[in-house]
């Protein structure tokens, strides 16, 4: 957590890199979800990370300083709820190759 507060742009590189490594594996899962699954795993996400946070109190203070320390922030996209789930898969990777997001 020191090593972060205090980050130079190598750390904050390698940081971009380690969650784009868990936004790839954990996105590869779930994207696309089905509209009508939407709150139920946004509410379970929450759970998770509300249970990360308690049992790992360290955990949760580094994720804030990664998040303070390089800028990131949350950006949303809509897509067409009609699109087939091949054509928002194709969607996503490219939404990923053109701005290194999710």
């Amino acid at each position: 957590m020191e090593k972060i507060k205090t980050a130079g742009e190598e750390t904050r590189t390698l940081c971009g890199i380690r969650q784009q490594m868990w936004l790839n594996e954990i996105s590869d899962f779930i994207f696309p979800t089905p509209a009508g699954d939407l709150p139920f795993l946004i509410n379970a996400l929450e759970i998770l990370a509300q249970t990360i946070k308690k049992t790992n109190p360290e955990a949760k203070d580094c994720a804030r300083k990664i998040i303070n320390g390089t800028g990131w922030e949350v950006q949303e996209s809509t897509i067409n709820k009609n699109m087939s789930e091949a054509d928002a898969k194709t969607w996503r990777e490219s939404v990923k190759n053109n701005k290194g997001i999710m």
